[in-house]
C-alpha cells in the first residue's frame, strides 16, 4: 500500500471531466426515485485490483497507518459470526484511494447532480468537496450486514443537507447472496430518521421509527452492481444490505462528498484527528480537498 502522504492535487476540471456527463434522463431517474447507477464503469481492472488490494491491506493494518485513518473498526458489529470491516478517511493513507475521490468517473456526475438538488435542472456544475471516503468489507460465510440507515443521519453536524451525495463503488459483483446493496426508490424525499443501529448489526430496526405511509412505501431494490461499477444516491435516500452468505468477499467503497460551501452546524468534531471547524464555518483545507472546481 503506496503512503498517499500530504495531499498536493489540483482540482479536476470541466475539461476532466467531459467524458463523464450525464443525460437529462438520467438526471430525472436520480431525482424520482434518489439513486442512479452510473452508466459507465469507474474502476478499470487494474485500478480495480488496486483498490481491493488496499481494502484488504487496511484490514489488517498496523498501528502507525490506523492512527492516521479517521476511524477502523475491524468488525463493526462486535459479532464474530458477522463481521464487518469498515473504516473512514483510506484516501489519507492510500493512493489507490486517493485516486478513487479524484476519479472523474465519479466526480463528474456529481458536479451535475449538486446543483441540481437545491435549484433548477441545468443549473452550473458545482465545485465539489470531498467530505470522507470508506470502506466495507463482509468476509465470505460470516460477512455481516449494513442495517438499515439514511446517511444524513450520521452527518447532522454539517449542512444544507441537499449539498451530501454518496458513491457507492463495487469491488466485487453483488447480489442479495453476498450482501449486495439494495435501496428504498423515493425515500430520498423522507424526513430524517433517527439512527436505530448504531453498530449497523439490526436490520429490522429501522421499522420502529417509520409513519405508516414510509412502511407501505418500504420496497426495497437490489441494485446488483457489477465489480468496478457504481451508483450515486442522496443524502436522505434509505439504503442497506444482508450479510454475505456466500463462500467469497464481498467489498465496496464509498465516496462521500459535498458542494463546496458546506458548513460545519454545531461545534461537534467532524472526523477524528481532524482539527475543529467552528459553527457556521465551511469545510475547507487538506481535510476537504475541493475535487472538482467549474
Amino acid at each position: 500500500m503506496a503512503d498517499q502522504g500530504e495531499n498536493s492535487r489540483r482540482p479536476l476540471r470541466e475539461e476532466d471531466v467531459c467524458e463523464h456527463v450525464l443525460s437529462p434522463d438520467d438526471m430525472k431517474r436520480f431525482h424520482a426515485d434518489g439513486y442512479l447507477v452510473l452508466p459507465w464503469p469507474v474502476l478499470e481492472a487494474h485500478a480495480l485490483d488496486a483498490v481491493r488490494q488496499t481494502a484488504e491491506e487496511l484490514m489488517v493494518a498496523g498501528p502507525e497507518t490506523v492512527a492516521r485513518l479517521y476511524e477502523h473498526h475491524a468488525n463493526e458489529t462486535g459479532d464474530e459470526d458477522a463481521v464487518l470491516f469498515h473504516c473512514l478517511g483510506g484516501w489519507r493513507v492510500a493512493s489507490a484511494l486517493a485516486d478513487l475521490v479524484y476519479n472523474p468517473a465519479i466526480i463528474g456526475p456529481v458536479s451535475q447532480l449538486l446543483p441540481s438538488l437545491a435549484s433548477e435542472d441545468g443549473a452550473p456544475r458545482a465545485g465539489v468537496r470531498l467530505w470522507h471516503d470508506q470502506l466495507f468489507c463482509k468476509p465470505g460465510g460470516i460477512g455481516g450486514p449494513v442495517a438499515w440507515h439514511q446517511d444524513m443521519s450520521y452527518w447532522t453536524r454539517t449542512a444544507p443537507a441537499a449539498h451530501h451525495l454518496t458513491i457507492h463503488v463495487a469491488l466485487d459483483d453483488q447480489n442479495h447472496e453476498n450482501g449486495g446493496l439494495y435501496v428504498v426508490p423515493g425515500s430520498q424525499t423522507w424526513d430524517l430518521l433517527p439512527v436505530t443501529s448504531r453498530h449497523f448489526d439490526d436490520m429490522d430496526s429501522i421499522h420502529s421509527v417509520l409513519t405508516s405511509e414510509q412502511s407501505a412505501a418500504f420496497h426495497p431494490h437490489l441494485l446488483g452492481l457489477k465489480a468496478g461499477y457504481a451508483s450515486i444516491h442522496h443524502s436522505h435516500t434509505v439504503h442497506g444490505s444482508w450479510p454475505n452468505t456466500s463462500s467469497a468477499p464481498r467489498r465496496a467503497a464509498a465516496v462521500n462528498v459535498i458542494a463546496d460551501g458546506v458548513y460545519a452546524n454545531d461545534d461537534s468534531p467532524l472526523l477524528a484527528g481532524v482539527p475543529p471547524v467552528p459553527c457556521g464555518e465551511p469545510l475547507v483545507g487538506e481535510y476537504f480537498p475541493l475535487l472538482f472546481e467549474p
